[in-house]
C-alpha cells in the first residue's frame, strides 16, 4: 500500500495481516516505487495525491517495467474524479478504483481477493 496517511496504514496493515496477507507499505511516491520493484507483490493499493511523486506517476513508472505492466493496481483515494484526472489514471490502466471514504477494510480485503483470484500469482 502507498499511502501518505499513517493511520490508514496502520488500520489496513492490521486488516489484512489479520486475512492472512503479507503487507507492505511506504509513504510516498518515490519510496512506493522503489519498494514495488523491490518486493514485486502481488498488488497494490495505490493513493494518488502522494508526497515526492504523485499516485499517477507512480502507475506510469510501474508500467514501463514487464513485471508492472501486468501487476493489479488499485487506485485507492478520495480525490475527485474529474475528466483530466480519470483520463491520466485509466490510461494507465488500473485494475479497481476505490473511494476511501466509501469502503471499509473489509470491503477492500474482498476485493483483493477478488482481484487476486482472477491472476494467477508471481
Amino acid at each position: 500500500m502507498v499511502e501518505d496517511n499513517l493511520e490508514l496504514l496502520k488500520m489496513y496493515r492490521e486488516a489484512f495481516e489479520h486475512e492472512g496477507f503479507e503487507f507492505a507499505t511506504a509513504q510516498n511516491g518515490i519510496d512506493g516505487v522503489k519498494l514495488s520493484f523491490e518486493k514485486r507483490p502481488n498488488l497494490i493499493l495505490l493513493d494518488l495525491l502522494l508526497p515526492g511523486m504523485d499516485g499517477i506517476s507512480v502507475m506510469k513508472i510501474l508500467r514501463e517495467n514487464n513485471w508492472g505492466k501486468t501487476v493489479p493496481i488499485i487506485i485507492f483515494s478520495n480525490m475527485d474524479t474529474g475528466d483530466e484526472i480519470m483520463n491520466a489514471v485509466t490510461e494507465n490502466e488500473p485494475t479497481y478504483y476505490l473511494v476511501k471514504a466509501n469502503n471499509d477494510p473489509s470491503s477492500v480485503i474482498e476485493k483483493v481477493k477478488d482481484i487476486l483470484k482472477e491472476k494467477p500469482l508471481n
